[in-house]
């Protein structure tokens, strides 16, 4: 297996770009002397795209049997790459079933020595509870414990669905960001009164209605940006706005201009000392700050 080489070379980008349309992931790796992960890693942020083409009966046995095989199976089985079953898969609307996953989840722990778990264990013990960076004295609200759930239950599969790919500049590589298409407030809160009977400030209850949201969430709730078109928008937008894709102008959707950007003179007021009432901006008045649209 190849070792990390670090920076990419010129000549090794030239290599990737004139080959990696038509030479395996795995040849470029060989012959690069890297990892594979590195070549997709590279390929992708250089905007180079694998368009693999599937035969009818490569769709057929993958909605056969991607529920009870699994993606690592199938991978090995039709000689394709983990990403690029996973991406069909979600594609063709399937997905691994839970007894499927249950049986990975065990193999997995089978392969754990007592050794080994013990060492873990220890390992992380100087980072719970009061140890942990992130410790608030042990308070932590459902919208927290929602967004630390989502990646791997959400925002991946509206990576995969768009392609991994900006939806506003069409730009690929960046990092990307699941924006709520419907506000992430809106649905939790629609939960949050569907369920009165559970307490939000009660441990166990948080956590149901944590997972309550994140079943909740559908992959029309989001869409992929990247960073630079996200903090854009939210600038435009205002912080809690959601609706981003308009009728009729999903191919190229705008954000659209808001009032809200004169907040922003009333915080450079308050940072420079100019907040007293005779100098406070009139939140009533209309726009003064050109929008750059």
């Amino acid at each position: 297996m190849a070792a990390s080489k670090g920076k990419w070379t010129n000549q090794e980008v030239e290599f990737l770009r004139k080959h990696y349309l038509e030479m395996s992931p795995k040849k470029c790796a060989e012959r690069l002397n890297r990892t594979i992960n590195s070549i997709y890693q590279k390929a992708m942020s250089i905007g180079l795209i694998r368009q693999p083409h599937y035969t009818d009966q490569e769709l057929e046995y993958i909605r056969l049997n991607y529920a009870h095989k699994g993606p690592t199976i199938l991978s090995k089985e039709m000689d394709r790459s983990l990403t690029a079953i996973r991406d069909m898969a979600v594609r063709l609307g399937i997905s691994v079933s839970f007894t499927r996953r249950s049986q990975i989840a065990k193999e997995t722990r089978s392969k754990w020595t007592e050794e080994s778990r013990l060492k873990k264990s220890q390992s992380q013990k100087k980072y719970r509870g009061s140890l942990s960076p992130s410790w608030k004295g042990g308070v932590c609200n459902v919208s927290e414990m929602i967004r630390g759930r989502l990646y791997s239950a959400w925002k991946k599969y509206i990576f995969q669905r768009d392609d991994y790919t900006c939806r506003l500049c069409g730009d690929r590589g960046r990092k990307l960001v699941a924006h709520h298409v419907r506000t992430f407030a809106e649905i939790r809160d629609a939960v949050i009164q569907q369920y009165p009977h559970l307490n939000t400030r009660k441990h166990t209850d948080m956590d149901k209605l944590a997972e309550l949201v994140i079943e909740a969430h559908e992959l029309s709730d989001g869409i992929t940006l990247c960073q630079k078109c996200h903090k854009k928008h939210h600038l435009e937008n205002g912080v809690n706005c959601g609706d981003l894709l308009t009728d009729g102008a999903e191919d190229n959707p705008q954000p659209s201009q808001s009032n809200i950007v004169n907040l922003v003179d009333w915080k450079v007021q308050r940072l420079t000392g100019e907040d007293a009432i005779a100098n406070k901006p009139d939140t009533n008045a209309p726009l003064s700050i050109p929008v750059d649209r």
